[in-house]
């Protein structure tokens, strides 16, 4: 396995020290202690007694030597170098020979404890990789976590490419297992319909994979119907039964997602080991979300109806709310009309007669158009 998978950002971090060193960091770290100002003492002129707790610095932070040793930041040299009382352009003297840089890296991995890495230490590292890679199958997630887990170990750190070959057999172990695990499901029937799924179909140019990773894009009827039709599909071949609790849920919702975006193309090329978990987490993970999702489908299109419904009574209400008061307005215009006299004024009078000589049939007439007012 290549380093291809890691980015530039993760690859310059794994091989060397990162661009800025925090201050927290740079505190934890690169603060001399009382034990580790003796072993400094030890070492004969300022550029080995700097390069020595720069060393020993390194290794407490990155748990390994870089190999373009000595090349941190400035700031961490400067802070080493005020902590010992010498100048920092000490280091530009340090590691001319080799020996003196392999016999530094000795005695630095004596004062913290470390050790160099045993065919015992990688096999265990390789197992714990396994168990790991059942929950992330992820290569520079599992690279970071074996980094990490040599640290705490006080191991001193091989190489990249070795751990790069423990990744790439835990992963695979990881596989095998996975594969061993959902074995009592694939009988010689289940084998021929998951294969089936990869085939298009003879009356569509499209597979049965293909028709199963559609997700409903809209609350409608004609969805809701052909998630049901997915649904009883599946039902129909039995994946209700299909016991997958032995295996991690992580590594089941990993392999269902690449199920999910794999073509039929892609996992015919795969191996069985490989396609089949992948086929059976899909399917398997496909009737749970349908189930959820058709109930979210009806809810929604039942809340939709409710809406539509409530809109359409509101309207009418208000409908009915203008014709009321249109029908009032009119009411109140013919109630307020002053009825007009017929007879020509006199030149002496200055009004109408009042409304005690009107005729007793208008008086009553207006007496009924004002209680049909009240009582509406």
């Amino acid at each position: 396995m290549s380093l291809e998978f890691l980015t530039t950002a993760e690859l310059e971090r794994l091989i060397g020290y990162p661009k800025e060193i925090s201050e927290w960091d740079l505190g934890r770290f690169f603060t001399l202690t009382g034990g580790d100002l003796k072993a400094v003492e030890q070492q004969r002129g300022d550029n080995n007694r700097l390069g020595f707790a720069l060393q020993l610095c390194t290794l407490r932070y990155l748990g390994f030597i870089p190999d373009t040793f000595p090349g941190p930041t400035d700031a961490v040299v400067r802070l080493l170098a005020l902590q010992l009382g010498v100048s920092g352009n000490a280091i530009d003297g340090y590691g001319q020979r080799e020996q003196t840089l392999s016999d530094h890296l000795s005695q630095a991995m004596t004062h913290l404890g470390y050790r160099r890495s045993s065919v015992i230490d990688m096999t265990e590292l390789e197992d714990w990789l396994s168990e790991r890679a059942l929950e992330h199958d992820q290569p520079a997630f599992l690279l970071r976590t074996a980094t990490e887990k040599m640290r705490w170990n006080c191991i001193l750190r091989p190489g990249l490419t070795s751990l790069t070959r423990l990744v790439s057999a835990a992963r695979e172990r990881a596989r095998q297992a996975t594969f061993e695990l959902v074995s009592s499901i694939l009988s010689p029937t289940v084998k021929q319909f998951l294969d089936s799924l990869l085939v298009l179909k003879d009356d569509s140019s499209r597979t049965t994979l293909t028709w199963l990773q559609q997700m409903p894009n809209a609350h409608t009827s004609t969805q809701i119907i052909v998630t049901l039709e997915k649904i009883q599909f599946l039902q129909g071949t039995g994946i209700p039964d299909w016991n997958l609790s032995t295996i991690n849920p992580n590594r089941l919702k990993f392999l269902a997602n690449i199920g999910a975006r794999a073509t039929n193309q892609q996992l015919q090329r795969t191996s069985e080991k490989r396609r089949y978990p992948i086929l059976i987490a899909f399917l398997k993970q496909s009737y749970l979300e349908f189930a959820d999702v058709v109930v979210d489908l009806f809810d929604a299109c039942l809340w939709e109806c409710h809406n539509d419904a409530k809109r359409e009574l509101d309207e009418k209400r208000l409908k009915a709310a203008r014709s009321t008061n249109e029908t009032l307005r009119t009411y109140g215009e013919i109630a307020g009309t002053q009825p007009t006299c017929s007879t020509k004024f006199s030149p002496t009078r200055q009004s109408c007669p009042s409304s005690s000589t009107l005729p007793t049939q208008a008086v009553t007439r207006k007496s009924s158009l004002l209680s049909s007012i009240c009582w509406a």
